[in-house]
C-alpha cells in the first residue's frame, strides 16, 4: 500500500502540475502540500477534498 505522500507525488507527475499550481487551484497552503508531501503533516479533510476536486481524480482514484 502506497503511503498518501507518494501517491500525492504520482498524481502531481502524472497530471504534470506543480505545487504551486496545485495550491493556487485547490486553495491549499503551499507549505501544507509541501509538507503532506514530505510525510511531515496530515491535511484535514476539506483540503484533501480540494486536492481530489482539482486533481479531477475517479472514484478509484480518490479511494486509493
Amino acid at each position: 500500500m502506497l503511503l498518501f505522500s507518494e501517491y500525492l507525488k504520482e498524481l502531481l507527475q502524472a497530471k504534470r502540475m506543480t505545487i504551486s499550481a496545485l495550491s493556487r487551484l485547490s486553495g491549499v497552503e503551499r507549505t501544507a502540500i509541501s509538507k503532506a508531501l514530505a510525510g511531515q503533516r496530515v491535511l484535514p479533510y476539506d483540503a484533501l477534498n480540494a486536492l481530489i476536486c482539482h486533481l479531477r481524480l475517479t472514484p478509484g482514484e480518490e479511494k486509493r
